[in-house]
């Protein structure tokens, strides 16, 4: 029987510790997360002026003002929706998800009802800041942004924040969050290893707490 997701091996070692974190119906959708994620993040500086970046936020600003400018009926909502490309809606629908907990079907909820409307508005804003990328001259942000998409994925299928492993005598044992991004790091970086992934997650973690207290 033909594999109906006929994916290759790189994107087959995610889907399996997807389905093995219990990811369920939304395998699909964290898996191109994941791989726009890896694709965005295989060159060494994202250009601010990347046209496939540029185009989905366009489409993201425009659906918001459209939103906020006017009182658009629950069916011209839907049509605008409808019309994202498949990435937009793709971080559109994860954010949804992030917000209500439960996954929304874009074309049946009612549109016309103020709260789901301002759950979408919420969730396009914050689909806007996980598209958006700034690269500096001296931090691969590329890659930070990439493993932060991971956790986000991991904490939406776990609802924990992600973890390291222990490590014995140079050898190191995963933790659940690190088998799942050690095969998403191999999709640009084929020999990728445990010990790489730590230590970027570890910088990424660093930098996180390091922001956090400087806001506050």
């Amino acid at each position: 029987m033909e594999d109906p997701w006929n994916l290759s091996p790189e994107l087959e070692a995610v889907k399996s510790e997807l389905d093995r974190l219990g990811a369920g119906d939304l395998t699909g959708m964290y898996l191109t997360i994941i791989e726009t994620e890896a694709d965005r993040a295989k060159s060494e500086q994202v250009a601010p002026n990347n046209d496939g970046t540029n185009n989905i936020l366009s489409e993201i600003n425009n659906l918001l003002r459209s939103l906020k400018r006017s009182r658009l009926s629950a069916h011209k909502v839907r049509n605008k929706l409808e019309s994202l490309s498949g990435q937009a809606r793709v971080f559109t629908q994860v954010e949804l998800f992030r917000l209500t907990g439960e996954r929304i079907d874009l074309e049946t909820i009612d549109w016309s009802e103020a709260k789901p409307r301002a759950t979408l508005i919420g969730s396009l804003e914050q689909a806007r800041n996980w598209v958006r990328q700034s690269s500096g001259p001296n931090r691969q942000e590329n890659l930070e942004e990439f493993c932060r998409a991971v956790q986000i994925v991991y904490e939406q299928i776990k609802g924990k924040k992600p973890g390291v492993g222990r490590n014995d005598n140079d050898t190191y044992y995963p933790s659940a969050f690190e088998c799942l991004f050690v095969p998403s790091m191999r999709l640009m970086l084929p020999n990728a290893t445990i010990a790489q992934a730590r230590e970027i997650f570890m910088i990424v973690t660093y930098i996180n707490i390091h922001y956090y207290f400087i806001s506050n």
